[in-house]
């Protein structure tokens, strides 16, 4: 079967097209996570290391189910890395807005993906 130059080109732009949605799709539930994280604890008012609550007080999961689409786990992992969420030695988390608001500061996909600091929420 001889497939045209045309017909080659045609199905590496679909290809294309899928893998952009995909891409898409996963970022728009990735930066959809971190911000319902952000939003959980502060809502929670586990904003500080007095305040910091269990998984459970907060209501969130830190374990993936392999049948949903839930990038909760993963979100709070990355948060968790940058020490924007700090997990204390009693299982408790906190958010810590002033390494939110070095990160939304310093770096410009962080600041795409996560919500603004409580002082920026306003303006």
């Amino acid at each position: 079967m001889n497939m045209s130059m045309m017909d080659v080109l045609w199905e590496v732009i679909v290809v294309t097209l899928i893998f952009a949605i995909f891409f898409i799709l996963v970022v728009f539930f990735f930066r959809r996570s971190l911000r319902l994280l952000v939003k959980i604890f502060r809502k929670k008012n586990a904003v500080t290391i007095k305040q910091a609550k269990t998984c459970e007080e907060l209501g969130i999961h830190n374990e993936s189910n392999p049948n949903e689409l839930d990038f909760t786990p993963l979100a709070l992992k990355i948060l968790k890395e940058r020490n924007i969420i700090v997990l204390l030695e009693s299982e408790r988390y906190y958010l810590s807005e002033n390494e939110l608001a070095a990160h939304c500061n310093n770096c410009k996909i962080m600041k795409f993906f996560l919500p603004p600091p409580y002082y920026e929420i306003g303006a």
